[in-house]
């Protein structure tokens, strides 16, 4: 290298002596730049990380408006209105609307004293043939209306709370395989094949709930066949590890949807 030129500076057209010999030695001893196992290449590793980073942000928004707590707060909000409207009804049929109390003693002090003649009877009477004969079946009818309607709402919240209570529940990658526990690795994997051509994104694209179907199916799979998974799922139960804990919003997922935008700002406004 001592007959080579001075250094250039770059972009000068001329190679300069550190280049040169950067040639020289990558012709001697050729080095390729691999990336270790387990790693991907850096344009690989940023294109899954924004993949993922993009999956991440469209689960979180679906995940955000949760129906199960929803259903659970309107079945709490609609029996707290529900049983005491029953009971006034009820009590009103079986023991009658109570009279208003008559004072039972003056401001000086002299007690009262309130006579059954003939005359107090009769007027006591008309006043309550007046009162039912104002509204009293009419408002009857309409007390039973409402209450019915409340119990019957209060019915079809239950029964869709009994269909979400399958949503809340522990990680089980058995259960989402769709295997025994007694299942040998071969059975894991065909039950895994399935499913994963099921439920792939590529031919679910109309559906945004089949990725997350598809993770947790992933993520059973490795549960039940590598050896770190394992260990994670059965110490913190989670094939990842220790996760935080996550907060929904108690409001219909329906809130979200596109078509009905305009008809809930005409709701309020």
């Amino acid at each position: 290298l001592s007959g080579c030129r001075p250094l250039s500076l770059p972009g000068s057209g001329a190679p300069g002596t550190l280049q040169v010999a950067l040639r020289v030695v990558d012709a001697i001893y050729p080095v390729e730049v691999r990336p270790l196992r387990g790693q991907l290449p850096l344009g690989a590793m940023s294109g899954g990380f924004r993949d993922t980073f993009t999956k991440d942000q469209e689960k979180e928004g679906l995940l955000g408006y949760d129906d199960t707590a929803f259903y659970y707060f309107a079945s709490c909000v609609l029996l707290v209105v529900a049983v005491p409207w029953t009971w006034s009804v009820v009590s009103g049929l079986l023991f009658g609307s109570k009279d208003q109390e008559k004072p039972g003693r003056s401001k000086a002090g002299s007690d009262y004293r309130y006579c059954k003649s003939s005359e107090m009877v009769e007027q006591e009477k008309m006043a309550k043939s007046q009162q039912a004969a104002e509204g009293g079946g009419i408002g009857r009818f309409t007390r039973f209306i409402g209450l019915a309607i409340v119990w019957g709402l209060f019915y079809l919240v239950v029964m869709q709370v009994q269909g979400a209570t399958t949503q809340i529940k522990r990680f089980d990658p058995f259960d989402i395989l769709e295997v025994s526990t007694s299942a040998s690795n071969p059975e894991i994997k065909k039950a895994y094949r399935k499913l994963s051509l099921i439920y792939h994104p590529d031919k679910n694209p109309d559906d945004p709930l089949a990725a997350s179907r598809f993770i947790q199916i992933t993520k059973a799979y490795s549960a039940l066949t590598d050896e770190v998974a394992k260990k994670n799922y059965e110490k913190y139960g989670n094939p990842d590890g220790p996760q935080t804990s996550k907060v929904g919003i108690g409001l219909p997922r329906f809130l979200l949807e596109k078509d009905n935008h305009l008809m809930i700002l005409c709701m309020f406004f």
